[in-house]
């Protein structure tokens, strides 16, 4: 999908992309302060319902949506093309940490804690990757890349920085 790589959605499956992240971590030296997996003892699911109740319209007390982006219920600016999520770079601070996580199995999201600059590079490296977000880990904005290759942020500041940049 990046750099000239196809997208290979039939073969795409939960463990092979946590695996093909686990080994750009590792073959690009990404340290913990800049990339890491959160663990099953960090409260990953804490932070998913978290972001879920903050961003998205939720219809039912247990069922989560898929796919998020059909579900915000705050402001949202969205631009398409396969190039949009080059972005990310100009939206977010290089220094702020943030969750980023992708969904896997059907409702599985997977989470992990990065700076921009190792996030986009996780995204380069990635023959999987077709789907991902970006939240603020003060959840305040998050952004979408979706399988339609359309960017979408949401949230308090990041639709106005998307729509200035887009102009």
């Amino acid at each position: 999908m990046r750099k000239g790589k196809e997208r290979s959605r039939l073969s795409r499956d939960w463990e092979t992309v946590r695996a093909e992240i686990e080994a750009i971590i590792s073959d690009k030296n990404l340290d913990a302060s800049s990339f890491r997996r959160l663990r099953n003892n960090e409260g990953w699911a804490e932070i998913e319902e978290k972001i879920y109740h903050q961003f998205c319209t939720l219809d039912h007390p247990l069922a989560r949506p898929v796919w998020l982006w059909e579900n915000f219920k705050q402001e949202t600016f969205a631009v398409e093309g396969a190039d949009t999520w080059q972005r990310l770079e100009k939206l977010v601070d290089h220094d702020e940490l943030v969750w980023f996580f992708t969904n896997g199995d059907k409702d599985k999201l997977w989470f992990y804690e990065g700076k921009v600059k190792a996030v986009i590079t996780i995204i380069e490296e990635s023959s999987y990757l077709d789907e991902f977000y970006i939240c603020s880990k003060k959840y305040e904005w998050m952004i979408c890349f979706n399988h339609h290759d359309t960017l979408i942020a949401t949230g308090s500041i990041m639709p106005g920085k998307l729509r200035s940049l887009q102009e």
